[in-house]
């Protein structure tokens, strides 16, 4: 089997993992997978260094399951085989809707985010921050992350303010180009200075815009006009994010 896990805890020995403490995904592989032993699958650690091992199911429980190391493989591309921490943010006001946030967040963990934020802006209906689906929003990001074969799990996190938004990264508003400016963010690209290594953080309002308070606050932001009409804050999001993993 081709499935990714990416999982908080692997202890290694020699050329063998054991895995435990983590019922939900010896579960999936009893029930839902029916792995039996000698099946193969690709586990994780969720903290750097980010290393994939293609293992061998040699023993397992209802508690553990342990495995011969078939190969193994270091990600990222920085010195020393370590990523660079939190290079991509998308800064977002919070939508409306559940549904909206949690297409947000599964796109997003897709592309390969590094951090997701979610803010209240001055149109936003919810200001507040509902613990109780902060843990959805982190399985969701999870699973695309293992889905679609990524390297690490965004961090999501709630942000009442928008201080240190700037610190050490590149903030770029996205936003629906004005009457006397209808160029798109594809002609702003052309003329964009890349200077790589950079952090970037990505703006978004509500439904795709801001307004002139929104703007007070990021003062010394970078404005790209994404469309020659406005999109819905979920296409801006994702647009913005896939703009960002291109520079």
């Amino acid at each position: 089997m081709h499935q990714l896990f990416i999982l908080p805890h692997l202890q290694r020995n020699n050329h063998q993992l054991l895995i435990s403490n983590a019922p939900e995904f010896l579960a999936q592989l009893r029930k839902v997978l029916r792995a039996t032993l000698g099946d193969t699958l690709f586990v994780q650690s969720a903290q750097a260094p980010f290393i994939r091992y293609h293992l061998k199911i040699t023993a397992r429980t209802d508690q553990s399951l342990q495995g011969d190391i078939l190969s193994e493989q270091m990600l990222g591309n920085l010195p020393n085989n370590t990523l660079e921490t939190s290079s991509i943010t998308l800064c977002i006001a919070m939508p409306n809707k559940r549904e909206k946030a949690e297409l947000i967040v599964q796109k997003l963990s897709e592309i390969g985010i590094d951090e997701i934020l979610f803010r209240p802006a001055e149109r936003s209906i919810i200001p507040q921050r509902n613990e109780k689906k902060a843990d959805r929003l982190f399985k969701i990001a999870k699973e695309a992350t293992e889905q679609s074969r990524g390297i690490k799990i965004p961090h999501i996190a709630w942000c009442a303010t928008v201080e240190n938004y700037d610190e050490g990264k590149k903030l770029i508003i996205f936003d629906a180009p004005t009457e006397d400016k209808m160029i798109t963010v594809f002609e702003q690209l052309k003329t964009f200075s890349h200077q790589p290594p950079q952090k970037y953080c990505g703006i978004i309002g509500p439904e795709g815009w801001l307004t002139p308070r929104d703007y007070q606050q990021f003062p010394n932001a970078t404005i790209f006009s994404l469309w020659t009409h406005i999109l819905r804050m979920e296409t801006a999001a994702i647009l913005a994010g896939r703009i960002l993993k291109s520079l």
